[in-house]
């Protein structure tokens, strides 16, 4: 039987294409070893990132919500104060309704005492006295000596001013002949200058100045 003679070429072709593959599988699971690689790190960074983004977000609402909350105190503040105001403000308007005619006329006493106080302030012995008809009625023809005993100026003088305020008016305008010095003792006027003193007084008594108060805590 005769022997099969194998070609040489054929077979360092087969050998060569064999080792080829060989080459190619080893490069193709390096390049796969290479992405997996790539994969897991691209991963860590990004799980890097997101943790740093939200870090970055847990911070900034953290200083968000400590500003909210330090402003809180201040709009209450606020809050507490106009509502205290506006209770305050109701009380102004009450009196000064309670001082008006008809609801308050001024006794010939009280009329005395409002002349008197400006007469025997002001600098000067003649001045002239604006009033109300309602109140000139009131104080009468025979005021003078009473005025002079109560300012301590036995040569007073007090001139009733032509014009009358309107009835709706109630307390003295007291001016000198000059015009240099004027003293408005009307009962609004007068509750506009004490009202600074007198707010402080009805804001303690009736508790307008604790409204709201919150008790203090320490750390």
């Amino acid at each position: 039987m005769a022997e099969t003679v194998k070609d040489p070429r054929a077979t360092l072709r087969q050998e060569i294409l064999a080792d080829a593959r060989r080459q190619a599988e080893r490069l193709l699971r390096r390049a796969r070893q290479d992405a997996e690689a790539l994969a897991a790190q691209a991963e860590q960074e990004a799980a890097g990132h997101r943790g740093q983004a939200l870090e970055q977000a847990r911070q900034t609402a953290a200083r968000q919500t400590a500003l909210i909350l330090a402003r809180i105190p201040v709009a209450r503040a606020r809050l507490r104060a106009a509502h205290i105001e506006r209770l305050l403000a109701s009380v102004r308007a009450a009196a000064a309704a309670q001082l008006t005619p008809p609801a308050h006329a001024l006794s010939r006493e009280a009329l005395l005492g409002l002349i008197a106080g400006p007469a025997g302030a002001m600098a000067g012995e003649t001045f002239e006295v604006r009033l109300s008809r309602a109140d000139r009625l009131a104080l009468g023809e025979t005021f003078l000596d009473d005025l002079r005993r109560r300012t301590g100026k036995p040569s007073l003088v007090l001139r009733l001013a032509e014009e009358p305020f309107p009835d709706t008016e109630t307390g003295p305008v007291l001016s000198d002949p000059e015009g240099r010095q004027l003293w408005d003792n009307r009962l609004p006027a007068r509750l506009t200058r004490l009202w600074p003193g007198l707010r402080r007084q009805v804001a303690a008594a009736t508790g307008l100045d604790a409204v709201d108060k919150e008790p203090e805590t320490h750390p």
